[in-house]
């Protein structure tokens, strides 16, 4: 003590030297909190392009896993639903999808049991896309196409050949083959996909195994001028990750919708779901 007064510093001094006013401490908040503000976009911005990034991974993989698996089977892609067809009790048909097989109705697909399994790594398994929460269970028609990871097939072109042999168990059991898509840059082979169904007042979106085109292919032929509905899902702020049947994937955005289940076309758009592109089956067909 001595020593500071000998230096003529009071102890009152010496704590307000040391110490932060009130209004110092508030303006280092105010920074702080400006800093957050700004920072808080930006880092979730980064953290949805990596979910799209990540997404954009996974999707690549089922189409190279693809293009594998027909160069082992004549050239032939996988069948996205063979016997789907055949009556199982539950109104949705068969045993075998191209992301698993399931013993009995009503149970999910396992995706160890699939055609792709092969050809999807070590694990064998179909990866989800990080941004898709299914409603399981819970929804008209529940969630029956469990163990797709949030990805849709060009069942209709691709894996069957609805424009051939219209909807029937023939064009089930009939895929396209490499040398049958001269353009295959510019024709889709997996989406981001989900069904949009009602669920009381709102709306929620199970898993759907087909990224359907816009028009319905009834018969062999041209399509209809009936819409399908929609199953593209376009979870990543407004784009769907879109691998091509070259195996290149881009991000695309939804630029027109249908209703499904009893929804509305705006409740149907506004869950996200929709189509890209042309208003027309153009992108899907495998010879337009």
């Amino acid at each position: 003590m001595a020593l500071l007064n000998d230096q003529n510093v009071r102890p009152a001094e010496l704590d307000s030297a040391c110490g932060f006013t009130l209004v110092e401490l508030l303006v280092v908040v105010g920074i702080l909190a400006l800093l957050m503000g700004i920072l808080l976009p930006i880092l979730g911005r980064a953290r949805q392009q990596a979910q799209l990034t990540v997404c954009a991974s996974n999707i690549r993989q089922l189409a190279l896993a693809n293009l594998l698996y027909a160069t082992d089977n004549d050239s032939s892609y996988v069948l996205a639903a063979a016997d789907i067809f055949n009556d199982l009790g539950d109104g949705q048909g068969g045993r075998f999808r191209w992301h698993g097989t399931r013993d009995l109705a009503n149970q999910p697909f396992d995706p160890s049991r699939g055609p792709l399994a092969p050809y999807l790594g070590v694990s064998g398994q179909i990866k989800s896309c990080p941004l898709f929460n299914p409603a399981i269970g819970v929804a008209s028609g529940n969630n029956f196409e469990n163990g797709c990871g949030g990805y849709g097939y060009n069942e209709v072109y691709i894996g069957g050949r609805s424009d051939l042999y219209g909807y029937s168990p023939q064009a089930a059991a009939t895929s396209a083959k490499i040398a049958e898509i001269s353009t295959a840059a510019s024709k889709v082979m997996f989406t981001d996909a989900g069904m949009a169904q009602p669920l009381g007042a709102g709306v929620v979106v199970t898993e759907y195994s087909f990224c359907e085109p816009p028009y319905i292919q009834e018969s062999a032929g041209a399509p209809s001028t009936d819409m399908a509905w929609p199953s593209i899902h376009f979870r990543h702020q407004g784009r769907a990750n879109v691998a091509w049947a070259d195996g290149h994937v881009t991000a695309e955005t939804l630029v027109f919708s249908n209703g499904s289940y009893g929804l509305t076309t705006a409740q149907v758009q506004a869950a996200g779901i929709g189509w890209f592109g042309p208003d027309s089956n153009a992108l899907f067909q495998v010879n337009p």
